[in-house]
């Protein structure tokens, strides 16, 4: 019997642009990769708006959970809000954008995904075994020097 184990080693950031009352100002935007890789995120520009809270895990690395970047905006007027001396930094399309995912599997299960046995059980049991086959070597050993 060969038994395949497939681990899925990727996670997902969410980035939301807000403004201060919790109002979407655009689509959020997801990115996908892998766990232990770094990322980074960066502020949209909204004509009337400007940002006021920029978010301490905008750059970071992916890890086991799904993690939220979200920079929150305020109305400051009209017209273009970017600074004249600044480059705005334009979202370049890359392959670990995607949509948000529908029905995402919870990755925090201890099931496995091919059997839906629970680890942790067959870990137990590959414990006892092997306590078992140990045990039973010593004895006949025993039996033999006898």
């Amino acid at each position: 019997i060969k038994v395949t184990y497939i681990y899925d080693n990727t996670s997902l950031i969410k980035i939301r642009y807000i403004d201060e009352e919790g109002k979407e100002l655009t689509k959020n935007i997801y990115k996908v990769g892998r766990i232990g890789e770094k990322y980074t995120t960066s502020e949209l520009y909204f004509d009337g708006y400007c940002l006021i809270v920029e978010p301490y895990n905008k750059e970071g690395e992916y890890i086991k959970q799904t993690q939220t970047i979200t920079y929150v905006y305020i109305p400051c007027g009209t017209g273009n809000t970017e600074p004249d001396d600044s480059v705005v930094p334009t979202p370049t399309p890359t392959n670990n954008i995607v949509n948000p995912p529908e029905n995402k599997p919870n990755n925090n299960s201890s099931k496995n995904p091919n059997t839906g046995d629970n680890i942790y059980s067959n870990v137990v049991m590959f414990i006892v075994s092997i306590i078992g086959l140990l045990t039973t070597t010593i004895y006949l050993k025993k039996e033999i020097n006898n």
